[in-house]
């Protein structure tokens, strides 16, 4: 205990005033680089070599002493870990991560760029279209041009076709753009033979034009519907919003005037003491037949006209319910595209795969 006493104290005044010195390396003249480490006369040594009792050493930018049964006792210098051995090494260097900046900047452009394209929120006081092509050359499917104060819409046939609607004449409110300011109006007997699309989320061909409920729609070169914005009639929830209403009713089986009170073609009623009634599928009665043979009968512009009191409309994925001082009430749900839908499932798919 004695021995290392005193190795302790002579160990602290072998290495009183001992500090790292501030040298320039050779390699590192004239660049104003300044490098700390102890004095080339002490000897390297690592963690666990041997050492001569006594003596002193370098590790990095600390002096070491060697102590009783070869115990280093150093300064405790952070030292920075500055390879400058080769100027044209650190130039390189610098070289490849200028190019790896250069390569993200890239692509977070090119992402931001894209999101912008899918946002699917284009509106009519864009400036962002490109100039329609000139001298018979092919358009790309899908894109929107400008032709002076037209909007042009390129068909699957990479053939343009350019709406009416003034462009240089319109508020300068910013909207969602519909088909009509892209293309020409839609008349009745095409919207007939337009395919048909479940939803606006659908997979489309781009530059072909599709009817999604009683909305016309055109395909962009992202695969993105732009649609109408008509409110359309939902007659399936319409039919399943009666038989709720029919539901738990008293009912009598003997009393026939009062259950032909409650029959529907397209709601079926049971009765056991009261009603219990369900909407039957795919079910489309005479009068709705007649409205289905035209397009203004499906829908109503919210904008100039008045809903009909307990009609239900579709306002894309949203539903909207006609009240009696007819107004409307509608859900606020976010509707997604076809882009932006597909992203989801790839989140959730990898959710479940993962099990979060």
């Amino acid at each position: 205990m004695l021995i290392s006493l005193v190795t302790f104290i002579s160990t602290l005044v072998l290495l009183k005033g001992e500090q790292p010195t501030l040298d320039v390396s050779d390699e590192t003249k004239g660049k104003g680089i300044p490098i700390l480490f102890p004095s080339k006369e002490y000897p390297e040594i690592k963690y666990g070599d041997p050492c001569i009792y006594g003596k002193r050493y370098r590790m990095d930018c600390n002096v070491c002493h060697c102590g009783h049964q070869n115990n280093l006792l150093c300064t405790t210098i952070v030292c920075l870990n500055l390879n400058l051995k080769s100027g044209k090494k650190a130039s390189k260097l610098n070289k490849r991560t200028k190019v790896a900046n250069e390569k993200i900047a890239k692509k977070k452009k090119k992402r931001k760029n894209l999101r912008r394209k899918n946002s699917g929120h284009l509106t009519t006081d864009s400036s962002g279209f490109p100039a329609l092509p000139t001298n018979n050359i092919t358009c790309t499917p899908g894109r929107i041009y400008q032709k002076e104060c037209q909007r042009c819409f390129c068909n699957f046939e990479r053939k343009p076709e350019c709406s009416s609607v003034n462009a240089c004449k319109e508020v300068k409110v910013k909207r969602d753009l519909q088909p009509v300011d892209v293309r020409p109006a839609i008349s009745e007997k095409e919207f007939k033979e337009l395919s048909v699309l479940p939803h606006s989320a659908s997979p489309c061909k781009a530059g072909k034009t599709y009817k999604v409920d009683c909305n016309a729609c055109v395909c962009n070169e992202y695969g993105n519907l732009l649609c109408d914005k008509l409110l359309c009639i939902s007659f399936a929830d319409m039919h399943r919003a009666e038989a709720l209403k029919k539901s738990g009713l008293p009912c009598n089986s003997k009393n026939f005037e009062e259950n032909d009170a409650m029959k529907s073609k397209c709601v079926q009623c049971a009765c056991n003491g009261t009603t219990y009634c369900q909407a039957k599928p795919d079910c489309v009665a005479e009068t709705e037949q007649m409205l289905r043979t035209r397009r203004n009968g499906l829908a109503f512009n919210y904008m100039v006209e008045k809903c009909e009191p307990d009609h239900i409309y579709k306002d894309n994925c949203n539903k909207c319910y006609c009240q009696e001082d007819q107004t409307l009430r509608c859900t606020q749900k976010t509707c997604l595209n076809y882009n932006q839908a597909v992203i989801l499932e790839k989140q959730q798919r990898y959710l479940q795969e993962h099990g979060l």
